[in-house]
């Protein structure tokens, strides 16, 4: 039990140090000027699935409005889709995994392809059209979920 403490302490630490480094950073991006609207990869870590960064893979877009879909799909065996919004140079997001995909853009690291029913509320901080890191909650089959994660525009090399 102690170790499990331990283990939220961290992940609470984590996310404050890297919503700190965003504030530092001013605003440089705002909905009326950014482009989001493409191919997006990164790495994220999430806190059920212990001591390692995984992989995630996604495609945005952006209406003039500043409305945001998307679709997703992660190397720990998920697949899912979200709407949200922007606003200046942050996007905000509800996600909602779905039955994962029969052909899957990431490889499966963790898990067989199997259904994983969840929903993750994001925040994102847009540093230009090329780079944005976000953090997130929510829950799914795993229990309760807290992540972070960084990711750039076009595919991953």
């Amino acid at each position: 039990m102690k170790a499990k403490n331990l283990l939220r302490i961290s992940y609470q630490i984590i996310l404050a140090a890297l919503c700190s480094i965003m504030l530092l950073f001013p605003s440089i991006a705002h909905a009326s000027e950014v482009d989001i609207n493409g191919h997006w990869e990164g790495d994220y870590f999430v806190s059920q699935v212990k001591g390692k960064l995984n992989h995630v893979a996604f495609y945005l877009e952006q209406s003039d409005d500043g409305k945001v879909k998307g679709k997703y799909d992660a190397s720990t065996g998920v697949h899912g889709s979200g709407e949200g919004y922007i606003v200046d140079n942050l996007m905000f997001m509800r996600w909602t995994n779905t039955v994962p995909p029969k052909t899957s853009t990431v490889p499966s690291s963790k898990t067989s392809h199997r259904p994983c029913p969840g929903k993750y509320d994001a925040i994102y901080t847009i540093a230009s059209n090329t780079s944005i890191s976000w953090s997130f909650t929510g829950r799914d089959c795993l229990g309760k979920e807290v992540g972070y994660a960084l990711a750039v525009k076009g595919e991953k090399n």
